[in-house]
Parts: structure tokens; C-alpha cells; sequence
């Protein structure tokens, strides 16, 4: 198997299984397979990162510092959000090494 067609497979896998509309999927070049994997996985990951951030919130409500749990929750952020993108990458990276 050629790199695209494993890229195409690789995403009408990733389609079936996350329920997504396959009708703005365009996959006529080895880049475009790319830009639809990462943002597939951007989405599924940017959706469970935010069910932890708007734990971290919950929490942070029920403190009475709020000027430290402020602190807290922008620190877990940017450290969630470092773990997602470095994450993507490396998945990314796996994917394309046929």
C-alpha cells in the first residue's frame, strides 16, 4: 500500500468510528489526508481536554482563595494544553511513518 492510500484508509476509519459528516472530507493529496487527521484528532482531543478544564473549574468554585485556585486553573491550562498539542504530534508523526 502506497502512503495515501493508507492515509485514506487510516481516515475513513477515524470517520466511522467518531461519527463525523465524511461530506467536507476532501482527500485528493498525501497533505490534505494529513490537515483531516490532525483536525479529527484536534477535535476529539480539544473535547476530552475540556471535560478535565471544566472539572478544574468546578473545583476551583468550590474554593474560597480564589485568587490562587485563578492561578491554579491557568497553570493546568496551559499544561493541558501543551500535553494535547504534543500528543497530536506524536500521533501524527506515527501515523505518517509507513
Amino acid at each position: 500500500m502506497d502512503t495515501r492510500t493508507v492515509l485514506r484508509k487510516e481516515i475513513k476509519d477515524l470517520v466511522a468510528r467518531e461519527g463525523i459528516n465524511r461530506q467536507n472530507i476532501k482527500l485528493d493529496s498525501i497533505e490534505a489526508c494529513r490537515e483531516v487527521i490532525e483536525k479529527i484528532y484536534r477535535d476529539k482531543f480539544k473535547k476530552e481536554f475540556q471535560i478535565e478544564i471544566n472539572k478544574l473549574k468546578d473545583i476551583i468554585k468550590k474554593k474560597d482563595k480564589k485568587i490562587e485556585g485563578l492561578m491554579e486553573y491557568n497553570n493546568y491550562q496551559t499544561m493541558i494544553m501543551e500535553d494535547m498539542e504534543k500528543y497530536i504530534q506524536d500521533l501524527i508523526k506515527n501515523t505518517y511513518e509507513v
